[in-house]
């Protein structure tokens, strides 16, 4: 099971207690979740709003779905212009994108045809 936007921001808020919004903090699960499905899952673009979207799960499983967090964390940083901790933030965010999308990508390659070119 996936963890869901509610989830995400009760874990954040624990750890990192802020004047944000739920809406707002769920705008940015929706961007991040919008760009994963465009760019790595080739889908339509997934949005999400609150309230009506508190129980979705989010599109990466666990082990991998630590990134929302990271990714809150993150944005909360930037916003607050706490820009040595955003930098440093977006240095484990994206190394944890990057263990996903290896993942994502060795789990999901197209079937092969046996060869390795193509004739003509």
């Amino acid at each position: 099971m996936n963890k869901t936007i509610s989830e995400v921001i009760a874990q954040t808020q624990a750890v990192r207690p802020d004047l944000y919004t739920d809406e707002q903090i769920t705008g940015w699960l929706s961007e991040l979740d919008g760009q994963l499905s465009v760019e790595l899952l080739k889908t339509d673009p997934v949005s999400y709003s609150w309230p009506e979207d508190a129980g979705t799960e989010l599109l990466v499983p666990h082990p991998y779905d630590r990134l929302y967090h990271l990714y809150v964390i993150a944005m909360i940083d930037l916003y607050n212009r706490e820009t040595d901790l955003y930098a440093n933030d977006m240095a484990v965010f994206n190394s944890a994108m990057q263990e996903y999308r290896s993942y994502y990508r060795r789990t999901n390659r197209p079937a092969a045809d046996g060869n390795w070119f193509k004739t003509m």
